[in-house]
């Protein structure tokens, strides 16, 4: 697990299938340290008010992904809708052309309905959410020039 301000990453290593997939949607919450059930209704409250060291971007280091089933992209796609409607957008890393392809197979990328962005290495991913939460915060990435 690594941090930035707003963004957490956390690499994953291994096979995603019918049998870890409910293993791995606890630990992410546990890294993130959140209960899906429980933020989304603190979320609904009037009286919410976010903090400002809220995770706005997971993202998923899957450069030692050797497999995922298709059991394990429906539980994941229903993981990332649920992290979306806390405010959590999850962007993909490093996926293997063989993980890519099983993805795309089952319409979790490149479909109708895209479910994640994709990014050849972390440091893309990394860079896009960085520049994404400048545009939140509006600050501008113009450089000025100060005399004093």
């Amino acid at each position: 697990l690594i941090e930035h301000r707003g963004i957490k990453i956390v690499h994953y290593s291994g096979g995603l299938h019918f049998a870890s997939r409910a293993v791995f949607k606890s630990n992410i919450c546990q890294f993130l340290n959140i209960n899906l059930t429980e933020e989304t209704k603190r979320r609904k409250s009037p009286n919410f008010i976010e903090a400002n060291d809220a995770i706005k971007y997971l993202i998923l280091d899957f450069t030692a992904l050797s497999y995922i089933d298709p059991s394990a992209i429906s539980t994941f796609k229903t993981f990332i809708k649920d992290l979306e409607l806390i405010d959590v957008q999850t962007l993909l890393a490093g996926c293997s052309p063989l993980v890519f392809e099983k993805m795309k197979k089952c319409n979790f990328i490149g479909g109708e309905e895209n479910y994640v962005r994709t990014y050849p290495t972390v440091h893309d991913a990394v860079h896009f959410a960085q520049k994404q939460l400048r545009l939140r915060a509006g600050v501008s990435q113009t450089i000025q020039e100060v005399r004093l």
